[in-house]
């Protein structure tokens, strides 16, 4: 969904941990996650006003994106999934 395309942008991202943002967001690494109000408010105005931090988590973003979610990354496992059926 959205967020794996802004993780591919190079975006930080900031979600919920239920459903798909728990799982391809790690916590503080490439993006941050949150329940309540007051920590979704904490986070964002963490990456508005720290310029560093949002290129750095952006940059992780990225590279999680790329490493783990990608048509590159899927390739090696399909193309073995494909030798052992034949």
């Amino acid at each position: 969904g959205k967020l794996l395309v802004y993780m591919a942008a190079g975006l930080p991202i900031l979600a919920s941990p239920t459903g798909i943002g728990g799982q391809l967001v790690a916590d503080g690494l490439c993006g941050f996650l949150a329940t309540e109000p007051p920590t979704w408010y904490d986070h964002l105005a963490q990456l508005i006003t720290d310029p560093q931090l949002r290129h750095r988590v952006g940059h992780n973003a990225r590279q999680r994106a790329t490493s783990c979610y990608s048509h590159q990354a899927y390739e090696t496992p399909l193309l073995s999934m494909i030798e052992d059926a034949v």
